[in-house]
């Protein structure tokens, strides 16, 4: 960054400035007209003989992606339609000051190059903000300098983006989009269609939101979102998922903006996540759990959905699996009486129906369509209207609901965890690597 850049400094907990801080770096004064709030972290490992984009298997390839997001969201804001608009990342001192991978090695030299000029682009791109994380309780490794934070934590720390600059509007993504294996290899760019579906999306949200409706926040899900890391860390209850990348806000909601829900964030994360000292290493206490991952998405469901229930607006989103299957009671469906006793027999499908399929034919057992085929259907901007629809949400509130009520999310925050969701692992080294590294797409 050059020395004619602005900073703007944020404590990460109001009540304590000496706990950390993030230090923004803007390229100019004006206010953004909006933000999309990111992460990015680089660790180095020995990756130059990897050859093509292969998700969570490596650390560095997986990086690669996330450059290649970024960008894509950079570029977005150079359209017409989100001028003046921002891409902040979220990252730790060390990443901001090692981007990329260093070797003498001439093994795939070309691609260690052109990813060296893909970061010069986001380094140099006029709507990027760098927010810089100095959180001494957070930081890990062996290095004793502070500056490498537990990657979870800086996922999470996306959420910030909406206390910090509560006035504005502020989408929060990941790193490699939804859509990252429609952008995986040379030259592959969906510009054109993510800025249309994320226009559509902010166009939707201004109609839903308009006063004199309550709603003001938007959290997608969909019924059958179930994974490892959707669990309490604590008490170890289920819930249905919500998909960070979505997170969406116009502004303006006053517990974001009085500190009231960062807050809340805070205590959650400091009660179920600390960094320990192990052997010459700081490591996060809970790397070896389930629950390890998913920080972002346990805020959404633990903090923020209890807290301002009645202003989230839920969107829809088939991601991880197609619906329209019967909606049937059950051990991982717990709510799902809720739905029958409404008169729900069958779980809605946006997705089938985008693609025009016959409704009246149930999805028997869990319908799981090819990534690509899957990202090509829901970037396609007509969907959308279809996923906010007013009776879609209420089934997910419905479903939230009874996580707040009938299974007492406020009750998940004390407890003690059982051996019930304890796995047995295999090559435990690997996985604790890969879960350290990596996001938690779907696959």
């Amino acid at each position: 960054m050059s020395a004619s850049d602005m900073r703007l400094l944020k404590n990460l907990d109001p009540d304590d400035p000496t706990k950390g801080s993030i230090t923004y770096h803007l390229k100019d004064s004006k206010t953004p007209a909006g933000i999309f709030s990111t992460a990015y972290y680089f660790r180095e490992t020995d990756c130059t003989t990897c050859t093509d984009f292969k998700g969570q298997d490596s650390p560095w390839v997986k990086t690669d992606v996330y450059k290649t997001g970024i960008l894509q969201y950079l570029q977005v804001t150079d359209l017409a339609d989100f001028d003046g608009w921002k891409v902040i990342i979220y990252i730790d001192a060390h990443s901001f000051e090692n981007p990329l991978f260093k070797s003498n090695s001439q093994t795939n030299q070309a691609r260690i190059e052109r990813h060296k000029e893909d970061w010069s682009k986001i380094e140099s791109h006029p709507n990027v903000i760098f927010g810089v994380i100095d959180w001494p309780e957070y930081a890990v490794g062996s290095k004793g300098d502070g500056k490498t934070i537990d990657n979870a934590i800086i996922r999470a720390l996306r959420m910030k983006a909406f206390h910090d600059f509560a006035p504005l509007p502020v989408f929060v993504r990941d790193a490699d989009t939804l859509f990252e294996n429609l952008i995986k290899g040379e030259n592959k760019s969906i510009v054109r269609e993510l800025g249309l579906w994320e226009k559509t999306l902010r166009d939707n949200l201004e109609k839903r939101f308009a006063d004199p409706s309550p709603y003001k926040f938007l959290i997608a899900s969909q019924p059958n979102y179930q994974r490892q890391w959707h669990v309490h860390p604590v008490t170890g209850a289920k819930t249905t998922g919500c998909y960070a990348a979505v997170t969406s806000s116009l502004g303006g909601i006053p517990e974001w903006a009085d500190g009231s829900l960062w807050k809340k964030c805070l205590v959650f994360l400091r009660a179920n996540s600390k960094v320990i000292q192990s052997g010459n290493s700081r490591t996060p206490n809970n790397i070896d759990k389930p629950t390890y991952i998913g920080k972002d998405e346990q805020l959404l469901s633990y903090v923020i959905i209890p807290s301002i229930f009645e202003k989230v607006y839920f969107f829809y989103m088939e991601y991880i699996q197609v619906e329209g299957g019967p909606v049937i009671a059950g051990p991982d469906t717990p709510f799902a009486q809720l739905l029958l006793d409404k008169g729900i027999t069958q779980y809605p499908s946006p997705y089938r129906v985008s693609l025009k399929e016959d409704m009246t034919q149930l999805t028997e057992g869990k319908r799981k369509d090819a990534n690509e085929t899957t990202e090509k259907t829901l970037l396609n901007p007509a969907i959308i209207p279809l996923c906010l629809s007013e009776s879609l949400n209420a089934i997910l509130k419905t479903i939230f609901r009874y996580f707040l009520t009938g299974a007492g999310t406020s009750s998940l925050q004390v407890g003690g965890r059982g051996n019930k969701y304890k796995r047995k692992r295999k090559n435990s080294t690997r996985r604790r690597n890969r879960r350290h590294h990596t996001s938690h797409k779907r696959k």
